[in-house]
């Protein structure tokens, strides 16, 4: 096919076969073994063959209406419109020849290379097709992850703030049936009242800091402080309320561990581990082992809880915000399960990673990482 990819080339071939050299003579690099060709001397009168070298056998009625097609063509060099061959005619001292040459080979070779460029290209297509769908599918997830959570985010915000205004409005409705009591006399409702208020400040505040921090592109500077300080003053503070629960409160602090971090975040994300350890230990003997410790410039603080036991399908969903285990249990003591997102926006605002592990042994532990 090489040697046919031009019609330079082709015209060399027929220039040989003009010149008067035998086929049997030929040398390599100037035809193939395999060429099939032929040179006729024609009578210009006439138009008949006078004789014809050829390595290439025809029918004498064939050879010659392509004799009469070359004989009539306005160009000396051309191709034959009924048959698959190239053509040369040539006058040399008042003599005319006219050379063929076989392309059928050739043509064939060019459809069989058309066709196999075809189905490569279709099936390079359709690799591209089924690559790039995957790739969309692939980078359309997170956006549709990140749709649905927003979704359940709202949803969930609506039906935590419907709960206490469904509060409020029934307290009120039964205080207006009640025009001639006092405010001791109604003082049930009105504690009611206030403690749902409460509620939805603690949820709009907190879905205002959980907001505010998903926005954030960048840490505002932090100022150096004394964790070890920190956690030890958060942990003294419930020490009162794991007395009057008969909770086994027990805690190591390492002291002088220092850090930059912001104080008041830090602050809210240790309340929050100890405060969730408080309302999930066992109710009845309650365990709390609380411990902050630096070793290699990692710098660890674990809260660990005995209770029940996180379910592994769950573990992966703790952190996601209104997501409660026992939704009983977290709506009676106040919580609407955004805490724990919270402590994980304050650990990754402040370059930390915090996981939980849940077993029959070690029970629930909370563990934050910081490396300064």
């Amino acid at each position: 096919f090489a040697n046919y990819s031009n019609n330079q080339q082709i015209q060399q071939d027929l220039n040989l076969a003009l010149s008067g050299v035998t086929y049997d003579q030929r040398t390599y690099g100037q035809v193939r073994t395999d060429l099939k060709a032929l040179t006729v001397e024609i009578d210009p009168v006439s138009r008949t063959i006078i004789t014809s070298n050829a390595n290439w056998v025809l029918d004498n009625e064939i050879l010659q209406k392509m004799v009469n097609e070359a004989l009539s063509h306005s160009e000396e060099f051309a191709q034959l419109t009924e048959h698959p061959v190239t053509f040369k005619r040539s006058i040399t001292n008042s003599v005319l020849k006219i050379a063929f040459i076989d392309i059928a080979s050739q043509q064939q070779q060019l459809t069989d290379l058309r066709q196999a460029l075809l189905v490569m290209f279709l099936t390079a297509e359709l690799i591209f097709l089924f690559v790039a769908a995957y790739l969309s599918d692939k980078a359309s997830q997170p956006i549709e992850e990140s749709f649905k959570k927003q979704q359940d985010f709202i949803a969930n915000a609506s039906h935590e703030l419907k709960s206490p205004l469904t509060i409020i409005q029934a307290n009120t409705d039964i205080i207006l049936s009640q025009p001639g009591s006092n405010v001791y006399q109604q003082q049930k409702w009105l504690d009611s009242t206030k403690l749902e208020v409460q509620r939805m400040s603690n949820l709009i505040s907190n879905l205002l800091f959980l907001s505010k921090n998903s926005d954030e592109t960048t840490v505002e500077l932090f100022s150096n402080i004394d964790f070890s300080d920190l956690v030890l003053n958060r942990v003294l503070s419930f020490e009162s309320i794991a007395y009057e629960q008969d909770i086994d409160y027990k805690y190591y602090i390492q002291p002088d561990i220092y850090f930059k971090g912001d104080e008041e975040q830090l602050e809210m994300m240790v309340s929050i581990l100890i405060d969730n350890a408080m309302k999930y230990c066992d109710l009845h003997a309650g365990v709390i082992n609380i411990q902050l410790e630096e070793k290699k410039d990692i710098i660890t603080f674990t809260v660990n809880n005995n209770g029940q036991i996180i379910a592994k399908e769950e573990l992966k969903n703790l952190f996601d915000r209104f997501y409660r285990v026992d939704k009983s249990r977290s709506r009676e003591q106040g919580g609407v399960g955004l805490g724990l997102s919270i402590a994980k926006e304050i650990a990754t605002t402040h370059r930390g990673t915090i996981t939980v592990t849940s077993n029959p042994t070690d029970y629930t532990t909370f563990k934050v990482t910081f490396r300064p």
